[in-house]
C-alpha cells in the first residue's frame, strides 16, 4: 500500500512546478513583455510630443498616450485573469487526481458532491471520508479556494466583470428606471 501513498507527493510536486513554470513565470514574462511595449509606444508620442507645436496634433498625441496606458491596464488585467484562471484549474485538476488514486486502496462509498455544494465542498467531504483530512482542524489552510473558485468562475463565465448586468438591471434599464448594478460578486 505505501506505492500508493508515493503517488501523492509526485502529485504536489507536478502541482507546484506547474504553478511555477507555466503560471507564475509564463504571467510574469507577459507582463514584463506588455510593459516593455507599451513602454516603447509612451516614449515614441513624448518624443512626437516635445517636437510639434499644432494644438490638433499634441491633443491627439495626448489621446494616443491615455489609449496606451488604458490598454496596457486592460491587457494586464486580463493577464492576471488567465493566471488566476490557471491556478483555479490546475489545482482542481490536481486534488481530483489525486481523488481518484484513492480508488486503488479506499473505494468510494458514495457520491460525495451534491447539488448544492461547490466542486471544492465534494472534494473536500470526500477526502474527509475516505483519506481521513480533518478540514476543520485545517481550515484556515483552505479558505482562499472556495473565494478564488468563485472568481474563477466569475472570469469565465461572466466576462470578469466586477458589477455586471442582471436581467432586473436590463429591465430596469428598458423602462427609463434608474438602476443599480449587480455588486454581489465584488462584494464577495
Amino acid at each position: 500500500m505505501r506505492q500508493h501513498f508515493e503517488i501523492y507527493p509526485l502529485e504536489a510536486d507536478s502541482f507546484e512546478a506547474d504553478v511555477r513554470v507555466l503560471i507564475h513565470n509564463s504571467l510574469r514574462a507577459a507582463l514584463e513583455q506588455l510593459s516593455g511595449a507599451a513602454q516603447a509606444e509612451l516614449t515614441a508620442i513624448e518624443t512626437a510630443l516635445k517636437k510639434t507645436t499644432d494644438d490638433e496634433a499634441q491633443e491627439h498625441l495626448v489621446d494616443e498616450h491615455v489609449d496606451v496606458l488604458a490598454q496596457e491596464l486592460s491587457q494586464q488585467r486580463f493577464l492576471r485573469n488567465m493566471a488566476l484562471v490557471a491556478l483555479a484549474s490546475r489545482l482542481t485538476h490536481a486534488l481530483r487526481k489525486m481523488a481518484r488514486t484513492a480508488e486503488h486502496f479506499r473505494p468510494r462509498k458514495r457520491r460525495y458532491r451534491s447539488s448544492s455544494d461547490s466542486e471544492f465542498e465534494g472534494l473536500w467531504k470526500e477526502y474527509s471520508d475516505r483519506v481521513s483530512i480533518d478540514f476543520g482542524t485545517n481550515a484556515s489552510r483552505i479558505a482562499f479556494v472556495e473565494p478564488m473558485q468563485k472568481v474563477r468562475n466569475q472570469i469565465v463565465h461572466g466576462g470578469a466583470e466586477a458589477h455586471s448586468w442582471n436581467s432586473s438591471t436590463i429591465e430596469s434599464l428598458q423602462r427609463g428606471e434608474e438602476t443599480i448594478l449587480d455588486t454581489s460578486f465584488s462584494e464577495a
